[in-house]
């Protein structure tokens, strides 16, 4: 059956996704009133790399590193998929740059809710499905995917390709995840994933041979692949370097570093540039994400491992900074999060927890509105 023939659901996840933009916006105007400031509310949600897309979108890739006061910053860090969607619906609508952000990301987490709400339902229950549309639409940094950034288009990606994947759909899955690679380089991370579903699939059918006779099983994996190759032949052709993605990072203090180093860094909170509390704060959303990982383990072995190599390679940095966002865009941690809270049998403890994580959400709301750069 078509998900998108679910009446129900489709109603139900709109509902919920008007309340949670009309909430945002009315928060927005009441921070104006007492910051005494006259932004449209989607500018305002304009802070930080939502600057960068921007630049993308009106101007296109840099030719050189020049921004940041040491002029060694480039646009090659931020992978194209998201800024050209915008780009396409702006020759359409001619629309300010930060408004169709707005509208697209809204589209693409409204996507993004039908599919991981059907995931999740097949994958455990109801109960666990409706907590992960909760997280989606009102749990902490739920703003990331109202502005012009990529979160809501990789939720919405990831969700696609593990709901394909799940339900043995492997070449719409492998197409997907070229997207994601087009989207962020962590999208490469499905591959492993999409192999254990295979070999679990196999394994219980005791039907090995047919992965190397079956195309569809290798097809699938080496599309994946395909938009991480191109916008590395795009930054070649523009560049020279087809790493520049990542050789770029350096500008953003990033560079490679053992895990358990970023772990201790962290902790003592020296060397990040928000001080030591924010230090512990962040390091602790990675050791949270390596917890709901291991946790899962016994359960969805291909998910443990999507989140698992994602904080390796997040603490795989000299720079946590984004650490947050990267985690809470990770659908495995709005699922591991949904799962636990579903567990919760004092209904008075489960709305509890609901509220603080309300309130959490209005909190980080009103600081990234600020511009701490903390949640940048």
């Amino acid at each position: 059956m078509n998900i998108f023939m679910n009446k129900e659901l489709l109603k139900k996840t709109f509902l919920l996704l008007i309340l949670s933009r009309i909430s945002i916006i009315v928060f927005v105007y009441i921070f104006n009133l007492v910051h005494g400031k006259y932004f449209v509310f989607y500018d305002l949600l304009c802070q930080w790399d939502c600057g960068w897309y921007n630049g993308i979108i009106d101007g296109g890739y840099h030719l050189e590193p020049q921004a940041h006061d040491q002029q060694n910053a480039a646009s090659w860090a931020f992978f194209p998929l998201y800024p050209i969607s915008i780009r396409i619906l702006k020759t359409i609508f001619p629309l300010s740059n930060n408004l169709l952000g707005f509208l697209c990301s809204t589209i693409y987490i409204y996507i993004a809710s039908i599919y991981l709400y059907k995931l999740v339902q097949q994958l455990f229950d109801s109960k666990v499905a409706n907590n992960a549309l909760f997280f989606i639409f009102f749990g902490p940094y739920m703003f990331y995917y109202s502005t012009l950034m990529t979160e809501s288009l990789y939720i919405m990606l990831c969700s696609m390709f593990f709901y394909f994947a799940f339900n043995k759909k492997y070449i719409q899955a492998g197409c997907v995840g070229a997207f994601l690679t087009a989207t962020r380089i962590t999208g490469i991370l499905v591959i492993p994933s999409l192999l254990l579903m295979m070999y679990f699939e196999l394994k219980k059918n005791n039907s090995f041979k047919t992965f190397i006779t079956n195309p569809i099983y290798i097809l699938s994996i080496l599309i994946v692949p395909l938009g991480l190759f191109l916008y590395m032949s795009y930054l070649y052709y523009l560049t020279g370097d087809a790493f520049a993605f990542m050789h770029i990072q350096i500008a953003w203090v990033r560079e490679f570093q053992n895990p358990i180093q970023t772990l201790i860094t962290g902790i003592t909170g020296r060397g990040f540039p928000f001080g030591g509390k924010v230090g512990v704060y962040i390091t602790s959303y990675a050791l949270m994400s390596i917890i709901i990982g291991i946790l899962f383990v016994r359960k969805n072995i291909h998910m443990a491992v999507f989140i698992l190599l994602n904080s390796i390679v997040l603490l795989s940095t000299t720079s946590n900074q984004s650490c947050p966002r990267v985690v809470m865009s990770n659908i495995m941690a709005i699922i591991g999060l949904s799962f636990y809270l579903s567990r919760i049998n004092n209904i008075f403890i489960a709305i509890s927890i609901k509220a603080v994580l309300i309130i959490f959400s209005i909190l980080t709301l009103n600081w990234w509105l600020l511009g701490r750069g903390w949640l940048a």
